[in-house]
C-alpha cells in the first residue's frame, strides 16, 4: 500500500500574501502594481507597460530584479532585443483550503524588428508557502525541476481537494441519479495487490471513479499491445491481475483511487469484452451512465498510450528574493494545457485532446483530476483548481455542470460538436458511438420541445434541423484546406459526423424570423441505427426529406485548384462562395447520366450537373437591390429523389425575388 502523507506539505495560501513586498524597496511602477501606495491592501488588478529598460533599476527594485531574472532564465532570446514587458497583478483570494489565484502575470514581447519566429513570451508568479526548497530550483543553479506526479507534495493537493469538496456544504458535486440510468455489467476492484475483474452491483454505484485515457497510437499499440478483456485474458482478469503487471497509467489511476480511498475504478479496456461485438455494443452505450456517476474521472491527459504513465509536473523556479523562509516567489510559464488552453487555440500539448472517444467522458463528469503535460488540475461542479496556481483560461462547462439544465441553447450544442469534430478516430466508425453518451445523457435529461431519443438522427436533433441550425454547417477551411470523406459508411451527408474534418456552424438558426427567412420545410427524417437497442451509436443508412428549391448548376474541378460552381444563366441566384465537404468526382449513374458525388480522393473533371437548394435568406431590412442566400450543393444519387450533400453555398438573389416566385423551383427530395 501506498504511504500516503497524513497532512499536506503546502499550507494554503493568504489572499494578502503579496503584502509581505510592502517592506520592499519598490520601484514607481511595482508598489502602484501591488496596491502598495498608500499601504494598504486594496482588491483591484492593476496593470503597467513599459520598455525592458526596467532592468536598470534592478539595483533599485526588489520586483524588477526577480521578474528580470526569471526572463533571463526562461527567454534569454527575447530579453537580449530590448523587448516590452506588460504585466499585470491580479488580488483575486483564494477559497478557504483552496489554491487561489493570487498571481502576477509578466509578457515580454519582441519588438517588431525581431524575427517572427521569436514569439512572446509569459510568466506567472506566484507566493508559495510552506514548499520544501529542495523541490525548487534557485536562479543560477539548475532548470526548473520536474516533479513526479504521484509525489507525496501532489498527492496531498489531489487530497486537499477531494476532502474540500466533499465537506463544503457549498459544493453540490456528487453524481444525481437520473433518468435513463444504465449501470455497467462490471468493475475493477482494487484488492491489497492485485486488480480484480468483478461483477457490479448497487453498492457501487457512485462509489468508483473512471478512468479517461489515450489506448495509443496504430503502430504503438501493434508494437505494445494493451492489456485487454478478452477471451484468453478473462480468466486472469476475474481472478485478479498483479498491479505491477498492469500497465503504467493504469497503475498509477489506481494509486490515485488509493490515494482517495476509492475501492472500485471503471477502465473500458478491462471492463468491456472488447472481442465480443454484442458485448462491446451492449457496454458502449452505457458511456453516459459510466462517466456522470462516477465519483470521480480520472484523466490521463499527457500519457500518449496505457503505458507511458502520467507527465512530470513543473514545479516551478524559484526566484532570489528577501522573502523569509518557507514562503517563495515561484516562476512557471504560461501553462497552456487543459483548463488553461485558449478557446482559440487549434492545436493542444495534451494527447488526449486529439483522441475523439475521450471528449464525452471529459465533459460528462462531475468531477475530475487531469494529468497535463505540466499540470494536475481539480475541476468540480463548484471550482476548478491546479498545482500551478494560474487562473483558468476557460473551462469548459460540463453537462453535469451546476443545476440539471432545462433546455439547450442552439450555440451551446453547435459547440459541443464543433469542439468535438477536432478529434480523431483510430477507426472511424466509432465516431458516432464516441458521442453517444452526450447524446443520451441530453436526450434522458433536458426533455425540451424535440429533444428525445426519437428525435435523435445521425449526430443531429431533428428539432434543430427544422430551424436550420443543424442543417448549415461547413468545413471550417481555416483549419482544413482540404477535407476527408469516409471510406467506410458513418453517417449520411446533412450530417456534420459525415465528413473527418474539423466543421463550423453558420447559426443561421438565431437569425430566423429576425433577419433571415426560412426557405425549407422538414418533411420527414429516416435513420437506421445497426443497433436496434441504441439509437444514439452507429448507423447503416438514413435521410432527411426536404422541400426546398432546387437550383440547377453546373460544376467542374480544373487540375489545378478547388471545383467551381456555374449556375445557368436564366436563374436569379448568384453564387459568390462555396466550400466542399471534401474532395469530389464525377460518376456515371445507372440511368446513364453523369452527376457528381463525395470521393476519398480528387479528379479533373469539366462540368458536370449539380443542383443548389436554397435554404435560407436574408429578409433585407435595409433595402438592398440584392440579399444574402445560403443553401447547399448536391450531387445526384442513383436513388429516387435521392441527393448527397457536397457543398455549403453562399450567393445573392435579387431582393423582388419572391419567396413565392421559387415555387417553380421547389421540390421535395431526399438528402441521404
Amino acid at each position: 500500500m501506498l504511504d500516503l502523507p497524513t497532512t499536506p506539505k503546502i499550507v494554503p495560501e493568504d489572499w494578502d500574501s503579496w503584502a509581505l513586498l510592502d517592506g520592499w524597496t519598490l520601484c514607481r511602477h511595482c508598489r502602484p502594481l501591488l496596491g502598495l501606495t498608500k499601504g494598504d491592501w486594496q482588491h483591484f488588478v492593476s496593470s503597467t507597460r513599459r520598455n525592458a529598460k526596467f532592468v536598470t533599476l534592478a539595483h533599485k527594485c526588489v520586483l524588477c530584479s526577480a521578474i528580470y531574472q526569471a526572463f533571463r532564465h526562461f527567454a534569454p532570446a527575447i530579453i537580449e532585443h530590448n523587448p516590452t514587458l506588460s504585466y499585470y497583478y491580479s488580488p483575486f483570494p483564494s477559497e478557504p483550503g483552496g489554491v487561489g489565484c493570487n498571481y502576477i502575470n509578466a509578457q515580454l514581447i519582441p519588438p517588431s524588428t525581431v524575427d517572427l519566429v521569436t514569439q512572446a513570451e509569459s510568466l506567472f508568479l506566484t507566493i508559495e508557502r510552506g514548499l520544501d526548497p529542495a523541490t525548487h530550483s534557485l536562479i543560477g543553479d539548475l532548470p526548473p525541476q520536474q516533479e513526479p506526479a504521484l509525489s507525496e507534495h501532489n498527492l496531498a493537493f489531489i487530497q486537499r481537494q477531494w476532502a474540500d469538496c466533499l465537506s463544503n456544504p457549498a459544493h453540490d458535486c456528487e453524481p444525481r441519479p437520473g433518468l435513463g440510468i444504465e449501470w455497467p455489467q462490471r468493475m475493477i476492484q482494487i484488492a491489497e495487490t492485485t486488480a480484480v475483474l468483478v461483477d457490479f452491483d448497487a453498492g457501487m454505484a457512485s462509489r468508483y471513479a473512471a478512468l479517461s485515457y489515450c489506448w495509443g497510437e496504430k503502430d504503438e499499440l501493434g508494437q505494445n499491445p494493451p492489456l485487454r478483456a478478452t477471451s484468453p485474458t478473462w480468466s486472469s482478469l476475474r481472478s485478479g491481475i498483479p498491479f505491477f503487471d498492469l500497465p503504467l497509467t493504469i497503475q498509477q489511476a489506481i494509486m490515485v483511487c488509493r490515494c482517495l480511498d476509492i475501492k472500485y475504478v471503471w477502465i473500458d479496456a478491462l471492463c468491456i469484452l472488447q472481442d465480443d461485438i454484442s458485448d462491446w455494443e451492449n457496454e458502449a452505450k452505457k458511456m453516459a451512465t459510466v462517466y456522470s456517476m462516477a465519483k470521480i474521472t480520472i484523466i490521463a491527459a499527457a500519457s500518449t498510450s496505457c503505458h507511458s504513465g502520467f507527465s512530470e509536473v513543473d514545479s516551478g523556479l524559484v526566484l532570489n528574493t528577501p522573502l523569509p523562509p518557507p514562503t517563495r516567489l515561484v516562476a512557471r510559464r504560461a501553462n497552456r494545457t487543459g483548463f488553461h488552453r485558449s478557446a482559440y487555440e487549434t492545436e493542444s500539448l495534451d494527447p488526449i485532446d486529439r483522441r475523439g472517444w475521450t471528449y464525452q467522458e471529459e465533459l460528462l463528469s462531475t468531477r475530475y483530476i487531469r494529468f497535463t503535460a505540466s499540470d494536475i488540475q481539480w475541476r468540480c461542479r463548484v471550482e476548478a483548481n491546479c498545482l500551478c496556481r494560474q487562473p483558468a483560461d476557460c473551462p469548459e462547462p460540463g453537462l453535469s455542470s451546476g443545476q440539471t439544465p432545462v433546455a439547450l441553447p442552439s450555440t451551446r450544442w453547435q459547440g459541443i460538436v464543433e469542439n468535438f469534430n477536432r478529434r480523431q478516430f483510430t477507426a472511424d466508425i466509432d465516431k458516432l458511438p464516441a458521442f453517444s453518451g452526450l447524446a443520451r445523457k441530453l436526450a434522458t435529461e433536458l426533455k425540451v420541445a424535440g429533444i428525445d431519443e426519437n428525435s435523435y438522427a445521425a449526430g443531429v436533433w431533428k428539432h434543430y434541423l427544422s430551424t436550420g441550425g443543424d442543417i448549415m454547417w461547413h468545413r471550417d477551411h481555416h483549419l482544413t484546406k482540404v477535407g476527408r470523406s469516409y471510406e467506410s459508411y458513418v453517417a449520411p451527408s446533412f450530417s456534420w459526423a459525415s465528413i473527418a474534418s474539423p466543421i463550423t456552424f453558420t447559426n443561421v438558426a438565431g437569425w430566423i424570423d429576425f433577419q433571415m427567412k426560412r426557405l425549407f420545410e422538414l418533411v420527414e427524417v429516416e435513420i437506421e441505427p445497426t443497433s436496434s437497442t441504441n439509437p444514439f451509436g452507429r448507423v447503416s443508412e438514413g435521410f432527411l426529406r426536404v422541400r426546398v428549391p432546387v437550383i440547377p448548376c453546373k460544376v467542374r474541378s480544373p487540375l489545378r485548384g478547388s471545383p467551381e460552381v456555374k449556375l445557368l444563366e436564366d436563374t436569379a441566384l448568384e453564387v459568390t462562395s462555396w466550400i466542399f465537404d471534401c474532395a469530389v468526382s464525377r460518376v456515371t449513374l445507372k440511368s446513364g447520366n453523369p452527376s457528381v458525388q463525395r470521393s476519398t480522393y480528387a479528379l479533373s473533371f469539366e462540368d458536370t450537373p449539380a443542383y443548389v437548394a436554397l435554404f435560407v435568406k436574408n429578409s433585407n431590412p435595409s433595402g438592398f437591390l440584392k440579399v444574402r442566400a445560403e443553401g447547399l450543393l448536391l450531387g445526384k444519387l442513383d436513388l429516387n429523389n435521392g441527393y448527397q450533400r457536397l457543398a455549403y453555398v453562399v450567393g445573392r438573389v435579387r431582393a423582388d425575388f419572391e419567396e413565392s416566385s421559387m415555387k417553380i423551383w421547389e421540390r421535395i427530395i431526399d438528402i441521404h
